[in-house]
């Protein structure tokens, strides 16, 4: 941890992501929860400059989930991940899509399982290349 944060390569991306991830410590490397670790609780506060302070992890993801900031990355990402995206041309693929299904949402009109169906039903899905 302490080569993570002390400088250098590590610390680049680690000084961004570090605090987050301890947001989730309260779940272990097999995601089951616990309270403690090595006998010591786990303390998983985390701050974010914007939304305030949060108890752990899913607190922070909750409050995240109310913005449209965080709302459309999610979209965005579905989008990414439902299509396979490796090159750009099929990250514009998945961001038009995003584009299609996130007002809707956004607007309450989806709740998260309509959104996945609409994505799967969508003509850029259905024609999506296939990895093999």
């Amino acid at each position: 941890f302490f080569a993570m944060n002390s400088g250098g390569s590590c610390q680049n991306c680690h000084s961004v992501i570090t605090d987050l991830s301890l947001a989730f410590e309260h779940f272990d490397e097999v995601g089951r929860y616990r309270t403690q670790e090595f006998g010591k609780a786990i303390d998983a506060r985390y701050e974010d400059q914007d939304l305030g302070v949060f108890q752990n992890g899913l607190d922070y993801a909750e409050a995240v989930m109310k913005t449209s900031k965080g709302q459309e990355c999610l979209v965005r990402h579905l989008a990414s991940y439902a299509l396979g995206v490796e090159n750009r041309s099929e990250a514009n693929q998945a961001a038009c899509l995003a584009e299609r299904l996130y007002p809707r949402w956004s607007a309450g009109g989806l709740h998260f399982t309509d959104l996945l169906v609409r994505m799967v039903e969508d003509e850029t899905f259905i024609k999506r290349r296939f990895i093999r």
